[in-house]
This record gives C-alpha cells, sequence and structure tokens, in this order.
C-alpha cells in the first residue's frame, strides 16, 4: 500500500466517523445516557475527527 492510499484510507475512515458519530450519541440520548462514559468517549471522538478535517481543511486537502 503506497503513502498517498494510505493518507485516502485515513480521509475515508475519518470522514465516516464523522457521518457515524451523531447517529450513535442521538441513540444514546434517547436511551437516556448523556452521562456514561461511553457518550464522552464518542463525544471526545466527535470533537477529534472534527479537529483533524478542520486541519485537513487547511492543508488544502479536504472540501
Amino acid at each position: 500500500m503506497t503513502e498517498l492510499e494510505k493518507y485516502q484510507a485515513f480521509h475515508q475512515q475519518i470522514r465516516r466517523r464523522k457521518a457515524e458519530i451523531p447517529a450513535e450519541l442521538e441513540s444514546l440520548r434517547q436511551a437516556g445516557k448523556e452521562k456514561t462514559v461511553t457518550y464522552k468517549e464518542l463525544l471526545a471522538e466527535k470533537l477529534t475527527v472534527e479537529a483533524v478535517l478542520i486541519r485537513l481543511r487547511w492543508a488544502g486537502l479536504e472540501d
């Protein structure tokens, strides 16, 4: 796997997680589990994914 292919796979994974996390958070909210460790970890992951995408945008690598 080339460096470009590795980057593309990483980028797709980050975009996929950005799309998946809100539904997971909503599911936990509906179950009343906003104070669980899982919820907090997902929220932290959401912020991390968004930060990565912002950095990629600054570098001209994200739409």
